[in-house]
């Protein structure tokens, strides 16, 4: 079986949603607004959901929780200066919100990316050591698991 990759899936999401944010400013019609919005929707949803799957990679056991409230909490805050932002933006190129989209657009994909490029590695290298084998018996498991595209928890996690 083909495991999904998360990543690739964010940075895709990421990447489709920037393209949405760089061509609202130009629609002219209520028609093309509200496509090209369900399309946002549908691609933000898409670089929501892996977050989960992302964080969970990465972090095991009782940090678990603290880490995802922490990822979650970071969409929230960031939403805190977005409206000041646009508005400055707005007042600086004379009423024209061009701006403002091209700065969302710039970092909807670079949060994309930094997850692919960051994020990826990192959780691989925390994968690994919980893979690492204490005995024998336990590196023939490790090696079925891998073969499979398994990642099972250390049996002291499970403890």
């Amino acid at each position: 079986t083909t495991k999904l990759d998360f990543y690739k899936v964010n940075l895709l999401c990421s990447t489709l949603s920037a393209g949405v944010l760089a061509a609202i400013p130009f629609c002219h019609t209520l028609a093309t607004m509200s496509t090209l919005a369900a399309l946002l929707g549908l691609f933000s949803s898409g670089c929501r959901l892996c977050w989960p799957t992302m964080v969970t990679s990465m972090f095991q056991g009782p940090c678990l929780g603290a880490m995802t409230g922490l990822t979650l909490a970071g969409y929230g805050i960031g939403g805190l200066p977005a409206p000041s932002l646009s508005a400055d933006l707005n007042n600086e190129f004379n009423g024209n919100y061009t701006a403002a989209f091209g700065v969302m657009a710039g970092a909807v994909f670079l949060s994309g990316l930094l997850s692919f490029v960051l994020m990826q590695p990192l959780a691989l290298q925390m994968a690994a050591k919980r893979l690492v084998p204490e005995t024998d018996s336990d590196a023939s498991t490790v090696a079925a698991s891998l073969s499979e595209g398994l990642i099972l928890d250390n049996e002291k996690s499970a403890e």
